[in-house]
């Protein structure tokens, strides 16, 4: 197995709760020490890894919290650039806005070393107009530090009215808007093509700058295989190594609670194909009114 990118969470513990958050049934399990996971970018490097993606969580408003958080995250990133691998970053607004304070005064900048920092701003996270702005005025503060690329992840859930308008607006702040949808799928067939028709309407498919979830993709039979069991592999916290980062059960790899286990594992492990998951069924209801997965397609 020859992965390109690897897909990281080194912590569980978050003081969010946030709608289809699959790192939630790994709450309270014994983690690999951070002090571990700085090994990785040297490891990845020899596994022919040539970028990792990084979830930085919300450790609470606590300051030594967000302290030892962002100063972990700059380690990290650190570590990928001194062995030449691209690093992206994954968090919310609060974290972002910490993280851009911890940097003002570094020289080079902390951002300018991040190939892809993306904040999360779907409506479970950013309730109103107001709290949109707030992120717009974050996003506009971290653009002018040099990053890469800026990317807003809008998560698409049952918990609020999809706000297509706000799409357009975060392109302002954003070089990409990433549309992501909850995972299992909580749709039925008819909910779910509603909701394809209604991005289609507002031009989601013919605007570049929108990344389409890729599970949606396969989904929707636009390509061939879901990429993650192929391009991409994730660590969860305890070590745990899978070809899905959002379905761990169905395609586990193995585990490492040391880094340098990684590329045997890997290079024992035989590419996975996938062209049909389990994970991406729809929703249906049956005549007792309870949710079932469907295999129609």
């Amino acid at each position: 197995m020859n992965p390109k990118m690897l897909s990281v969470h080194y912590t569980a513990e978050c003081a969010k709760r946030c709608a289809g958050c699959y790192l939630e049934p790994l709450r309270g399990c014994n983690e690999i020490d951070k002090s571990e996971w700085l090994k990785l970018p040297t490891v990845a490097l020899s596994a022919g890894i040539e970028k990792i993606a990084i979830a930085v969580n919300d450790p609470g408003l606590k300051p030594v919290n967000v302290g030892y958080e962002c100063i972990f995250a700059a380690d990290f990133i650190n570590e990928c650039s001194k062995n030449k691998i691209k690093a992206d970053i994954t968090t919310i607004a609060d974290v972002a806005n910490y993280l851009y304070m911890y940097d003002l005064n570094d020289s080079p900048s902390l951002f300018s070393k991040i190939d892809v920092f993306s904040i999360s701003v779907d409506h479970s996270k950013v309730p109103g107009l107001r709290e949109l702005s707030r992120v717009c005025k974050i996003a506009e503060g971290i653009s002018k530090k040099g990053i890469g690329s800026l990317n807003a992840n809008f998560l698409i859930n049952r918990n609020g009215k999809i706000k297509f308008e706000w799409f357009r607006e975060l392109l302002k702040y954003f070089n990409t808007v990433h549309i992501i949808f909850e995972k299992p799928f909580p749709y039925s067939k008819d909910e779910y093509y509603t909701i394809i028709e209604s991005m289609d309407k507002h031009g989601i498919f013919e605007d570049e700058r929108f990344i389409v979830d890729p599970c949606v993709l396969f989904r929707m039979g636009l390509v061939n295989n879901c990429h993650s069991c192929s391009y991409m592999v994730d660590i969860s916290p305890n070590g745990d190594v899978a070809g899905c980062v959002y379905s761990h059960c169905n395609y586990p790899i193995g585990n490492v609670n040391k880094m340098e286990d990684l590329p045997d594992l890997l290079e024992q492990t035989e590419e996975m194909l996938v062209t049909n998951c389990d994970f991406l069924e729809f929703v249906t209801i049956n005549e007792n009114n309870e949710e079932r997965c469907s295999n129609s397609h």
